[in-house]
């Protein structure tokens, strides 16, 4: 993998002659980065989710590893956020798994070091569900049985 120099180096001329950049990547060089630091971000257009600004685990990743926590812009919904980096606005970060990239450009890249969140399911209580909600619980207690194991 390339250094993130080197990716610095590709995007800044990605944003005058992106046919050079795809001429390169043609001729088989590789600009894709193992890990992501808030170092590496640096000087680079973020786009966070609104949520994660003013603090918690994210905000704080970013003010270790980069001295700030500032953004180019924020999202509500990562699918959003997914089209401003497809439009070359700049690198998104958010939780792996919530937008699917498999038929995209884009690719997901774990932070260094990890963040680790928990996410909450909550319902009004005593609420009766229709059979679609009481499956969709079945699956997700499968699911977390699973993983706690």
């Amino acid at each position: 993998a390339q250094s993130v120099a080197d990716f610095k180096e590709m995007n800044a001329l990605a944003q005058t002659d992106p046919e050079a950049v795809l001429a390169e990547i043609g001729a088989g060089k590789d600009y894709r980065i193992p890990i992501i630091t808030a170092a590496d971000l640096n000087g680079l257009p973020v786009i966070r989710s609104r949520h994660s600004m003013g603090g918690g685990i994210v905000s704080d990743w970013f003010k270790r590893g980069a001295g700030g926590e500032d953004a180019a812009c924020t999202y509500n919904l990562l699918y959003n956020a997914s089209l401003l980096v497809e439009s070359g606005a700049g690198y998104a970060v958010g939780l792996e798994g919530l937008i699917n990239t498999s038929q995209s450009n884009l690719c997901f890249r774990p932070l260094s070091p990890e963040i680790n969140s928990h996410l909450d399911i909550a319902w009004k209580k005593y609420r009766t569900f229709s059979p679609a909600e009481r499956a969709f619980l079945s699956e997700l207690e499968k699911l977390i049985d699973k993983n706690s194991m």
